[in-house]
């Protein structure tokens, strides 16, 4: 066997494993999820690791809020997308944006495993205040928003054309008391 599928194979089980270990949990809001995860990401110079934290806070009103902090500096969540929960696994979108100089948005696409494992792909664009896919985003409004399982929202479709593939990422974490 290659050590890529060797590898591919390995990673499988440990996501399996994890998931199949974990007790599901219900989501009531209001809530709090800490992570901590690692991204691999495709950059000019080859494939490069970024641990990282994760926060996602919904209140009361399902008004989302929330960061993730590397070593670097911190980035805002500014929206949240999801699907219930069938069998433990549901499909969450992060959509985050790193302010600066050259603001940038993030999408992290992905399957949350009875809401302790985040794993996906991560997507990436200039941000732009009053481009086309922000404005489909709704950026600016932190409301959580639900969509079905048959498929993203047709923004979200649109944010993930417009932007690029860069890597893909793997969070483990579980709701604060």
């Amino acid at each position: 066997m290659k050590l890529g599928k060797w590898i591919g194979a390995l990673m499988l089980l440990l996501i399996l494993g994890l998931g199949a270990v974990c007790d599901a949990q219900e989501v009531n809001v209001p809530f709090t999820w800490n992570g901590k995860g690692t991204g691999f990401l495709m950059e000019k110079d080859g494939i490069n690791s970024l641990d990282f934290n994760l926060k996602i806070s919904v209140d009361q009103d399902g008004i989302v809020s929330g960061e993730t902090s590397t070593d670097d500096g911190n980035a805002a969540i500014e929206r949240l997308y999801y699907t219930e929960s069938s069998e433990g696994v549901r499909q969450l979108v992060l959509v985050i944006r790193v302010q600066g100089d050259d603001p940038v948005l993030y999408l992290l696409v992905g399957r949350a495993m009875k809401n302790r494992l985040f794993y996906g792909e991560v997507f990436t664009k200039k941000f732009e205040k009053d481009g086309s896919v922000e404005k489909e985003l709704n950026i600016g409004d932190k409301t959580a928003a639900q969509f079905s399982e048959e498929g993203f929202p047709d923004s979200v479709k649109k944010a993930m054309k417009a932007s690029k593939l860069i890597g893909c990422f793997k969070v483990s974490g579980d709701f604060s008391k």
